[in-house]
């Protein structure tokens, strides 16, 4: 069986899996020359399919990573395109005045602070995304998916019924179990994040090559403020945390201690679930 891989979130890749191998695997950016590049990754799955040596229609079936593209970073592109100045106008336009002023707003509300402002946007999404958003009533998810399948469809010439989407919280917990050497029982499985398709934090027990999710909550905030802890430092988030990393060591025992009491002020282990202190589960 041949199976084309595809992530059109941020920094979005494709893969290709025959046999039980990974026959070749490439990032969008690489061809597109935009770091963190998103949206769906044409050009990655051309390259990946040529260096397989195998022809779109040998393909069996292709499979999105995420079962809800994130509307915003897959459509409008920030990670790559929007500057730290950018990332804060959001912040003050949209998340405070929706999580903090409690302002009944709309996922189609972020897009609308940004449509004429963000340049070198060319992705297959974003203007059939738009015109169908503003036009309908019907769930922007289910939007956005009829427009991933049929973009794939029409790429690869193959029939719509051989797209599937996976969760993305399932692929993290599959390539974390299945990559093993050795398949192993009774093994957990975390995954922390700054969101998925419905959870910022899972854990799972592996048993017999099955994996079987036993706790999920969708207000774990450790992902989420490592990205904006990015943010506040200058810099911007889903792509310079690696630059908050390099810090860390350069910190003492005296900042790292006062820091850890702040945070363990929002999540803390209570057996196998991560909670919030602040939000209600």
């Amino acid at each position: 069986m041949i199976i084309l891989g595809i992530s059109d979130s941020h920094e979005a890749h494709a893969c290709i899996y025959k046999s039980g191998k990974i026959m070749s695997a490439a990032a969008e950016e690489r061809f597109s020359r935009i770091k963190t590049d998103s949206g769906y990754p044409k050009k990655a799955i051309d390259k990946v399919i040529k260096n397989s040596g195998i022809k779109k229609k040998d393909i069996d079936i292709v499979v999105f990573a995420g079962n809800k593209a994130g509307l915003f970073h897959t459509i409008m592109k920030p990670v790559a395109l929007f500057s730290v100045e950018d990332w804060i106008y959001q912040n003050e336009k949209y998340w405070k005045p929706k999580l903090i002023d409690k302002k009944k707003l709309r996922s189609i509300d972020d897009f609308k602070l940004f449509e004429k402002g963000i340049k070198n946007i060319k992705d297959n999404y974003y203007y059939e995304f738009v015109k169908k958003a503003k036009t309908s009533k019907g769930d922007l998810y289910d939007i956005l998916n009829d427009i991933r399948i049929k973009t794939a469809s029409n790429h690869l010439g193959i029939p719509k019924d051989k797209i599937k989407f996976i969760r993305h919280e399932e692929c993290h917990q599959y390539y974390g179990y299945y990559t093993q050497v050795n398949f192993k029982d009774n093994v957990l499985i975390f995954t922390i994040e700054g969101g998925g398709d419905d959870s910022s934090a899972t854990v799972s027990i592996a048993k017999n090559g099955l994996i079987k999710e036993v706790y999920k909550t969708n207000s774990s905030m450790l992902g989420r403020l490592y990205r904006y802890v990015t943010l506040l430092l200058g810099m911007k988030p889903c792509q310079h945390e690696y630059k908050v990393m390099g810090l860390a060591p350069y910190g003492t025992k005296y900042h790292g201690q006062k820091s850890l009491e702040h945070f363990r002020k929002y999540d803390k282990v209570e057996k196998h679930k991560l909670v919030n202190q602040r939000f209600l589960n």
